[in-house]
């Protein structure tokens, strides 16, 4: 707990230090992700797939804002999406739009989970994002969240579809599009999987509610083993289970526990051995609060001595010492 402390105290001494250049670094880092996220699954234009336009405009991407990088990521998906079908481009323009409109609507402070979801999907650490923001975030969340799981479900069906769609020469730009529309709206597993996570994310964040020390160790572990069940349920519901499938989807489960509580101590540190009970009242209500400070760990102080040479009056060469 000490040791995780330091780091987090190491990391916002950095961020008051020099704000701009962590603003900067943690963007870019984001964002070349991101690229070669969409660059593996829809690589279908080979100048924007190229790694050096890739990095390039992860470094535009890093200098604006947040909300607005989430916007240029969509744009270069659409414009991809574009050189496999006009259609199926325009679909996904008219998606990533609906999309962005919702986020900036209902849940813009954590835009990140848009980006970071996808991501996580594929390294099968889906619910990593979710049940960490239900212990740190707001309750909002989930709709950036969701976001992220239809994000990777969509582009995950472009890529599994792709010589469908480049096959179907005959087959009209509207044709194409209502192919696409209808597959994605009846890909059940895309749903079954919003649908655990959302239920699963709700449970860590009312959890972690509860009045016991240690409630978001409690939170994570409880939120995490009920999406392990919900997933396997539906996958099974689905038909769509295999050996390799639950391997992972268990041993991701037990990694996104360790991690989930690891993240979450750096984060928002709290020192339960000061936990502290107050009592007190107004006019109209009586108050029962229970206080839970942040753990913080004591900086010591250090003294330098440096020790140089100065002339001496009399003309002999001596020394100082001076502390600091």
């Amino acid at each position: 707990m000490r040791f995780l402390t330091e780091i987090k105290n190491r990391i916002d001494d950095y961020y008051l230090k020099h704000p701009t250049i962590a603003g900067f670094a943690t963007r870019f880092v984001i964002s070349i992700l991101a690229l070669l996220l969409l660059r593996f699954n829809i690589g279908f234009n080979p100048i924007l797939s190229n790694i050096f336009f890739v990095v390039l405009f992860a470094a535009v991407c890093s200098f604006i804002p947040a909300k607005f990088m989430t916007l240029a990521l969509v744009a270069y998906a659409a414009v991809q999406i574009f050189s496999l079908s006009t259609g199926l481009g325009v679909l996904a323009g008219i998606l990533f739009l609906i999309m962005y409109l919702i986020y900036f609507r209902f849940d813009e402070k954590t835009g990140y989970a848009i980006v970071l979801v996808p991501l996580l999907c594929i390294i099968k650490l889906p619910f990593l994002a979710p049940v960490v923001l239900a212990i740190v975030a707001s309750s909002g969340t989930i709709v950036s969240i969701l976001l992220g799981f239809f994000a990777y479900y969509f582009l995950h069906y472009l890529q599994m579809n792709t010589a469908v769609f480049m096959g179907a020469t005959d087959a009209t730009e509207i044709r194409k599009m209502s192919m696409a529309l209808s597959g994605l709206f009846s890909y059940r597993e895309m749903w079954f999987t919003m649908a655990c996570v959302m239920l699963a994310f709700f449970a860590a964040y009312y959890l972690k509610k509860i009045n016991i020390n240690k409630s978001g160790y409690m939170a994570i572990s409880i939120g995490t083993g009920i999406y392990l069940i919900l997933t396997l349920i539906s996958n099974l519901l689905c038909d769509s289970m295999t050996y390799n499938k639950l391997f992972w989807i268990v041993i991701g489960s037990v990694i996104t526990c360790f991690l989930g509580m690891i993240i979450t101590d750096l984060v928002l540190p709290l020192d339960y051995s000061r936990t502290e009970l107050l009592e007190f009242e107004d006019e109209e209500y009586k108050y029962f609060v229970r206080a839970v400070p942040k753990a913080s760990v004591t900086r010591t102080s250090i003294k330098i001595k440096r020790i140089y040479s100065r002339k001496r009056t009399d003309g002999r060469k001596g020394k100082e010492e001076k502390t600091t």
